[in-house]
């Protein structure tokens, strides 16, 4: 009985402990759990029962924090009802309603006609997307198709936000070539140790007494230019022989003509469209030959609740137990007095059983 008594105690006095000692730590730990945030959307429709789950995003990021979508609100904020059957038409989001295209006045669907009866224009936010563009670049007077630049800035007109952007994307191909020779091909040719008999233009050993023209297409091997794509027509003189640094010099100037292409290349690929709050027109239409209908403008309201890990649960722990020294030290001593009270009790449930085996002895020696 005493034992019995001794155990009470003790478990009534660690609830008590227990119940007091840790409340903060509960409080803490409530705290934590039930951290929330909260969107809000109002639309509008025809079934107040309608799903809106696929209208908010199942987590949201804030303050490098994940909260999860824990349950969704609903609410009735607003009854309307129209003249005949109706439909509604939510358009495409934009930033600039003065470029975007308004909604039309009427609208078929089942071979009916329904007209305009309400617009709104509501909020609503574009999210980062990409848009495939492809765009024609005209370059004129290229010299070699190699130097066709491999990207070029390319004006995007973004399709939601109504608005003109620039993105630098990609060459993709070349759609046209139109090849032409212009007499624009020209270059400077400086002589040195012109008194000599001889000079060498690259391999080639060419007499002063020769014409310069009859070189040409060593010039061109010289200059590393293809012959099908440069051609000289003339090497002039440019001025007498002179001296510079005791050596004797003379210059001359060639003239020719060159191929070059007028090119159409397109550029395109992936364009990368920045996130921005837009809007978007709630339209209403109805069929007027048909029976009215009742529209319900709704607010739903998404509950988002920050998950704790295991992790940052026991920091938190941790930190509660610093905080919290003479709590803490009464939990431990809890835990201790548990631990011997089981002792005890495992000892005194051993003890019976020892005495009442005796006492079964006893009986069979007096048989």
């Amino acid at each position: 009985m005493k034992n019995k008594l001794f155990a009470l105690t003790i478990v009534l006095g660690t609830a008590f402990v227990l119940g007091t000692g840790t409340n903060a730590l509960a409080s803490d730990t409530l705290a934590l759990n039930n951290k929330e945030i909260k969107r809000e959307f109002e639309y509008k429709t025809t079934d107040k029962e309608e799903e809106v789950t696929d209208r908010f995003t199942s987590t949201v990021t804030e303050n490098d924090k994940i909260y999860t979508l824990s349950n969704i609100l609903t609410e009735v904020i607003h009854t309307e009802y129209t003249e005949g059957e109706s439909i509604i038409y939510d358009s495409p989001a934009f930033v600039d309603e003065t470029k975007a295209e308004s909604p039309k006045e009427t609208m078929e669907q089942n071979n009916k006609v329904y007209k305009l009866k309400t617009m709104e224009l509501l909020p609503r936010r574009i999210e980062e997307r990409t848009q495939h563009v492809e765009s024609e670049v005209e370059l004129n007077d290229v010299e070699w198709l190699n130097d066709i630049p491999q990207t070029s800035d390319v004006e995007v007109t973004d399709n939601a936000r109504s608005q003109v952007i620039t993105a630098e994307l990609p060459l993709m191909r070349v759609k046209t070539d139109t090849e032409r020779w212009v007499d624009t091909f020209t270059f400077p040719i400086t002589i040195s140790e012109y008194d000599a008999d001889y000079f060498m233009l690259g391999d080639t050993k060419v007499s002063k007494s020769d014409s310069l023209i009859n070189y040409k297409e060593d010039f061109l091997d010289y200059l590393g230019l293809p012959n099908d794509k440069y051609k000289i027509s003339s090497i002039e003189w440019a001025g007498e022989a002179y001296t510079r640094n005791g050596e004797i010099y003379r210059n001359a100037t060639a003239y020719g003509q060159k191929l070059i292409h007028n090119i159409i290349a397109i550029y395109g690929g992936e364009a990368l469209l920045p996130a921005v709050d837009g809007k978007y027109y709630h339209c209403t239409y109805v069929n007027e030959e048909a029976p009215g209908n009742t529209i319900y403008t709704m607010k739903a309201t998404a509950t988002y609740t920050l998950q704790v890990s295991k992790n940052e649960f026991l920091e938190k722990f941790i930190e509660w137990l610093k905080a919290n020294p003479i709590a803490a030290f009464s939990i431990g001593t809890i835990v201790i007095l548990i631990f011997v009270v089981m002792i005890l009790f495992t000892l005194s449930k051993k003890r019976k059983v020892r005495e009442e085996i005796k006492i079964i002895d006893i009986g069979k020696n007096e048989e």
